[in-house]
């Protein structure tokens, strides 16, 4: 995942911006947490040269949490195809150690595409969502559906 970035149209300001990008992520079915009033908001926004009232000028980006969790808009990319082979085999070791049968292994990695990065394991969550995941396009869903066949053996519609 990426954390959220908003981009400016030199019209809106950052307030405008943000209403409107929670607006878009919720009709995706993504129940984002985006609130003024969240003290990581607050923080990253002291430290910023802006203020909720000012206009992003056209094309100027501004990265609205530290964090990329889903639930604050952090936008999901699909890695799956440039993934090394490594990782993916390590993911399922954990989840095996960990006695899971399916789960979501958060892991902060250097480069994604080589076995021998740096790494960090951040969490392993025993209930993944995945419709986040799902919404990256038809290949994604597909996989979705796949796995719920295969882990579950319910088949989705």
């Amino acid at each position: 995942r990426r954390p959220l970035v908003i981009t400016g149209d030199g019209q809106s300001t950052l307030r405008e911006i943000i209403a409107r990008t929670k607006t878009d992520l919720w009709a995706q079915d993504r129940r984002v947490q985006l609130q003024e009033s969240d003290p990581r908001f607050l923080k990253k926004l002291r430290h910023s040269p802006y203020t909720l009232d000012d206009v992003l000028v056209d094309g100027d980006s501004y990265q609205v949490y530290d964090a990329a969790n889903a639930s604050l808009g952090g936008q999901v990319v699909d890695i799956l195809d440039s993934c090394h082979e490594h990782w993916l085999q390590l993911a399922g070791r954990m989840a095996q150690e960990m006695g899971l049968r399916f789960c979501g292994i958060d892991l902060l990695c250097q480069d994604i595409t080589r076995a021998d990065a740096a790494y960090c394991v951040i969490e392993i969550n025993a209930s993944p969502g995945m419709a986040n995941y799902a919404t990256l396009g038809e290949k994604a869903l597909a996989r979705v559906r796949q796995l719920y066949i295969d882990m579950f053996r319910v088949p989705i519609r």
